[in-house]
């Protein structure tokens, strides 16, 4: 127990690697990364794992099921890395939100991120094309960065996992859009290509 935090709220210790709730769990309590970074998983019936959430330091997980009446984890919560998780339940959550305007700014523009994030997610998956797929997710990368050189912060496997296909398709459609001019791979870069 941290004795910083209110009765009824406790600290979690975790190890990379470690299981802390499986898809299906209870959400009992709000959990805020204080250190590390989670991992919210799932895996669909033909085997393939999608990440849902990333969690990093001072972010939020469990507050939308909660908060929604919904108690039960959409997948697998792990530790990416060795990891520091302070618990709360909702009562305790909501008193602390509501004892700092700056925890409740910083709380509300989280949830605002959440939910454009899972726009952008919807978008890019309604994208009949894997190339329009490609294009919106670097244009979106390149707005958010204000630059057209996008430094890919995932593995071709995770990137290509986010697009809902196989690596070897992603490969061969970016040399497709670069062949078009669309695009150029620069090493670890890829060069956003302004179209006539």
């Amino acid at each position: 127990m941290n004795s910083s935090l209110p009765i009824g709220s406790h600290r979690r210790f975790c190890t990379a690697g470690e299981i802390l709730f499986l898809e299906g769990d209870r959400c009992r309590e709000v959990g805020r990364l204080a250190s590390g970074r989670i991992l919210i998983r799932s895996t669909n019936p033909e085997g393939k794992e999608s990440v849902l959430q990333a969690v990093e330091p001072g972010s939020y997980f469990g507050d939308v099921m909660l908060l929604a009446g919904e108690d039960r984890y959409l997948g697998n919560v792990v530790a990416e890395t060795d990891a520091v998780i302070d618990f709360f339940p909702l009562p305790d959550f909501l008193d602390r939100l509501a004892a700092s305007r700056v925890e409740l700014c910083g709380y509300l523009r989280e949830l605002a991120l959440k939910t454009f994030s899972f726009k952008q997610e919807m978008k890019l998956l309604a994208l009949p094309t894997l190339g329009e797929k490609i294009l919106f997710f670097l244009g979106a990368e390149s707005a958010k960065t204000g630059s057209e050189r996008i430094r890919i912060g995932l593995t071709r496997e995770a990137w290509a996992s986010r697009l809902g296909v196989a690596r070897p398709s992603l490969s061969r459609e970016l040399s497709r859009l670069a062949r078009e001019g669309k695009l150029r791979v620069e090493g670890k870069d890829i060069l956003l290509l302004r179209q006539k």
